[in-house]
């Protein structure tokens, strides 16, 4: 243990103390400290700099506006769940298919397969149905507003059950264009009818949010379902709420089909 010489306390009259050279061992090793510590500020600052160049837009690029809800969590399937399905993704390489499943009780939705959009076809249906009650609940419409030939609510009928493509664009038209984005956007989902192009997991949002009872009342939620119990009884599909009869919905004058699609 090494001794420490005592350190008399200054006083006008001590004398200075002769400087000390330091010796050249202990120059080189105060050297290399400084020349490590400079070394570690230059990788933080080169770190943070190369995340703020990975997070930054190309220059000239829009930056496109958040939704105005947050997007819904997306949770990871069992492992025995993600082979059955990945298996049965694999027998059909030759289109692109998006799942998407979600517990109506809660919980995040689980999605498998293609996660881009896809045409909605007569999916989307069932959203324009939403838009319409809700519009009735604020007082702003009415299912025995006059609509064509008939009414409101003959029109949600002939839409859901029968998958009429004229009752969908008299509907959306009562909606209105701006409105439906704007609905669509308040629950979560990013859709443009003049698209018309949704992800599976937009879609088991929607109906899990409907069954829920989170996007009308009671007595209105239950509206859709009857009218989709109906449409399921007249003839088994394969593409959620797409037409029994297959028909490509037309919207605005473009032919839109959905359900499985050929790769390209």
């Amino acid at each position: 243990m090494s001794e420490h010489p005592v350190v008399p306390k200054p006083s006008r009259d001590a004398p200075q103390p002769a400087p000390v050279k330091p010796s050249s061992s202990k120059m080189r090793g105060n050297r290399k400290l400084l020349i490590l510590a400079l070394a570690v500020v230059l990788v933080i600052v080169g770190t943070i700099t190369l995340a703020v160049v990975r997070s930054e837009p190309p220059s000239g690029s829009v930056v496109p506006a958040q939704p105005a809800v947050p997007v819904a969590p997306v949770a990871a399937a069992p492992r025995s769940l993600q082979d059955s399905v990945d298996t049965i993704l694999g027998e059909a390489n030759e289109y692109r298919i998006g799942l998407a499943l979600a517990d109506v009780s809660g919980g995040a939705e689980r999605t498998f397969g293609d996660q881009n959009t896809f045409t909605a076809a007569s999916t989307a249906k069932i959203l324009t149905a939403a838009a319409y009650y809700h519009l009735v609940e604020n007082g702003q419409a009415g299912l025995d507003d006059p609509m064509g030939d008939y009414d409101a609510a003959f029109q949600l009928k002939a839409m859901v059950n029968d998958s009429n493509n004229d009752s969908w664009l008299l509907l959306m038209g009562a909606v209105g264009y701006p409105q439906l984005i704007a609905y669509a956007n308040s629950i979560g989902v990013t859709y443009d009818p003049e698209q018309n192009l949704l992800t599976a997991a937009d879609m088991a949002l929607i109906l899990k949010k409907l069954y829920a009872g989170e996007l009308l009342n009671k007595a209105n939620t239950a509206q859709p379902a009857e009218l989709h119990a109906g449409h399921q009884q007249r003839g088994p599909h394969s593409c959620g709420f797409a037409g029994r009869r297959r028909r490509a919905p037309q919207v605005r004058g473009s032919l839109r089909r959905a359900c499985t699609t050929p790769r390209s």
